[in-house]
C-alpha cells in the first residue's frame, strides 16, 4: 500500500511526500463544509491527479494529516491499494427508516470476498443507531464496518458528504475492500469521566429522552449546568452522558444531538432506552489525550504492526474540551504508531467501529477511534 497526502493551496493541489502513487485507487478528501462548497476546482484537481479512483468526500470539524491540524481547508490522502480491490457506493438516505435502510444498504454491497466497510454519512436527519442495527443484521458481525459522521465544526447547520462529485447532505458512502490481503485493526477510547448519581431514564422513545427518575431531562439537565446552560447548545458537546451496560458494567458515551425546549427532551446520536442507566460526564485534558494514544495502541493488537495507514476519527466534543491543545491527542497517537505510518482523518459528529471482542459495529461519541491499514503482499 502506497500512501501520498495533499492538501489545498492557492496554487492548487501541493504534496508533503516525494513519492508519487499514480495509480491510486482510492483518495478520502476531508473539509470544512463551507471550503467543500464554495467551489468545485478541489474536486476538479483532484480528478486530474487520480482519473481512476474512487474519491469520497466528507465535510468535518477539522481535519487531521500527519501531527497537523487544519480549519477552513481541504486535505486529502491519495491511496493504492497493490492486491485489494475497492468499490464504492453512494446511497440518499432521507427521510428512510434508518434500520430498514441500513439493512437494505448492507445486502446491496457485493458479498463475495468482502472484507470490510468504511461507511460516512451525514447522520442529520437519520438515527445513525437503528442504521448500525440494520447493517448488523445483515452482517452479523462477520463483516466489519468502520467510520464517522460528517461534521460541520460547532455549528450544527450542515454536513456533506460525496462520492465522485461534489458532496451534498442525507448521503452515505459505503468505501467496501476485497481481498484477503488487507488486514485492518481498530481501536476506541474515550477519556471522559462520570460525574452525579446515576440515575434511571423513565420515559424514552429510540434515541430520544424525556424523562430520568421522572424528571424532565433537559430541566434537570440546565440545573447541573449551572452558568454553563447560558452556552447550550454548544455546551452540550462539553458534558455528554454515559449508559451503563447492565451485564458487563461497560459505560458507552453518547452525545447529545438536539435540545427540545418545548417538552423538556434531549435527543442523542443513538439509542437510549427506558430503564437504562446513566450518568453525566466531563473531562479532564490528561484523560483525553491519554485516550487517544490508548486508542492507537489497541488499534496495533493482534499483531498489526507497522500499519501503512491509520485514520483517526475524533469527536468534535473532545475539541472543544482540548481547545488548542487539541493537537496533543493526535501526536499522542503518531508517538505510538511512529513515523512510517502516514496519518490522516477529522473531527466528527460520531465515530463508528466495533469493540473489542465483538464485529459488530457501533456507534461512538466522543472518543478517538483509530481504524489501521495494512497490506500483506
Amino acid at each position: 500500500m502506497k500512501v501520498k497526502q495533499y492538501y489545498v493551496s492557492e496554487t492548487g493541489w501541493n504534496s508533503a511526500d516525494q513519492e508519487p502513487v499514480p495509480n491510486a485507487n482510492l483518495v478520502l478528501v476531508f473539509g470544512s463544509r463551507p471550503t467543500l462548497l464554495q467551489s468545485g476546482s478541489y474536486f476538479t484537481g483532484i480528478r486530474a491527479l487520480f482519473p481512476y479512483a474512487q474519491i469520497v468526500i466528507c465535510s468535518t470539524a477539522g481535519n487531521i494529516m500527519q501531527d497537523r491540524l487544519t480549519d477552513d481547508s481541504i486535505t486529502a490522502s491519495a491511496i493504492e491499494f497493490e492486491a485489494t480491490v475497492i468499490k464504492a457506493f453512494e446511497y440518499e438516505i432521507k427521510g428512510l427508516n434508518a434500520y430498514i435502510a441500513g439493512a437494505k444498504i448492507a445486502a446491496s454491497v457485493p458479498r463475495e470476498g468482502l472484507n470490510s466497510l468504511l461507511v460516512l454519512l451525514d447522520a442529520g436527519d437519520i438515527n445513525a443507531g437503528y442504521l448500525l442495527d440494520g447493517f448488523n443484521s445483515v452482517y452479523e458481525g462477520k463483516v466489519p464496518v468502520y467510520g464517522g459522521l460528517a461534521g460541520d465544526d460547532n455549528r450544527f447547520e450542515q454536513q456533506v458528504v460525496g462520492l465522485n462529485k461534489l458532496p451534498e447532505s442525507n448521503k452515505l458512502v459505503v468505501v467496501a475492500f476485497y481481498g484477503n490481503q488487507l488486514k485492518i485493526s481498530h481501536g476506541s477510547k474515550g477519556g471522559w469521566e462520570s460525574f452525579g448519581p446515576e440515575r434511571i431514564v423513565t420515559k424514552s422513545e429510540a434515541h430520544r429522552v424525556y424523562e430520568i427518575d421522572g424528571k424532565k431531562l433537559l430541566s434537570l439537565y440546565k440545573d447541573y449546568l449551572g452558568e454553563k446552560a447560558k452556552e447550550l447548545p454548544s455546551a452540550a458537546l462539553l458534558y455528554p452522558i454515559c449508559i451503563k451496560d447492565k451485564e458487563t458494567g461497560e459505560l458507552v458515551v453518547r452525545g447529545i444531538q438536539k435540545l427540545n425546549e418545548e417538552d423538556q427532551s434531549i435527543s442523542f446520536f443513538s439509542n437510549v432506552a427506558e430503564g437504562s442507566v446513566i450518568q453525566l460526564m466531563k473531562a479532564s485534558f490528561d484523560k483525553l489525550i491519554d485516550g487517544a494514544g490508548a486508542s492507537a495502541a489497541e488499534s496495533l493488537r493482534d499483531g498489526m504492526n507497522n500499519p501503512d495507514f491509520a485514520l483517526l476519527i475524533s469527536c468534535v466534543g473532545r475539541r472543544l474540551v482540548l481547545g488548542p491543545k487539541t493537537e496533543d491527542e493526535i501526536y499522542e497517537t503518531i508517538k505510538v504508531f511512529g513515523k512510517d505510518t502516514k496519518t490522516a482523518g477529522f473531527y466528527s459528529y460520531g465515530e463508528l467501529s466495533p469493540v473489542v471482542g465483538d464485529k459488530s459495529c457501533k456507534l461512538h461519541n466522543q472518543t478517538m477511534t483509530i481504524t489501521t491499514f495494512k497490506e500483506i503482499v
